[in-house]
């Protein structure tokens, strides 16, 4: 984690921007890689945790989007002592219905 440094919020900028750019051209791959270099130094950021999950659905991975979805939640909680955002739990919910 590199939190409040400089070159690493230019860095996930620059990770974002590539997400953004591989989605729209159709590379899941990709795109998904991009989100979870962004994870790998901020396991707190939900919303490219979401991001990634979404992707995960897409593809048809619910196992892979559980897994990215259960990190996301244990480190919310066991590192920053709160609960993930209504959305996040949302999506969770949509992915049980679906499995």
């Amino acid at each position: 984690m590199c939190r409040g440094n400089q070159k690493c919020s230019q860095y996930i900028r620059a990770l974002r921007r590539m997400y953004r750019l591989f989605r729209m051209g159709g590379n899941a791959v990709l795109a998904a890689g991009s989100l979870q270099r962004i994870l790998a130094i901020a396991p707190e950021s939900e919303t490219d945790g979401r991001e990634l999950i979404e992707l995960h659905l897409e593809a048809g991975n619910c196992n892979e989007a559980l897994r990215v979805y259960w990190q996301l939640e244990q480190f919310i909680r066991d590192e920053l002592g709160v609960a993930m955002e209504e959305e996040a739990v949302r999506l969770y919910q949509q992915m049980r219905h679906q499995g």
